[in-house]
């Protein structure tokens, strides 16, 4: 565990990935596009402060 601020940024990268993987069920490329620039944003922020947040997913949505 960590602080609130690192569970905080865990969970946003979480969620993303989650939205990523939903979008790519549904064949969803915009839904996907979004979720990415979310995963992009969430993993920025833990890097910039020094939190570890695992690997993303590098899949693309079916087409």
């Amino acid at each position: 565990m960590g602080t609130l601020h690192e569970e905080a940024l865990r969970e946003r990268v979480r969620k993303a990935r989650e939205a990523q993987e939903a979008a790519v069920e549904a064949e969803d490329a915009e839904a996907f596009d979004l979720a990415s620039e979310e995963m992009a944003e969430a993993r920025r922020i833990a890097r910039d402060h020094g939190v570890s947040v695992g690997e993303d997913s590098e899949e693309t949505p079916a087409e």
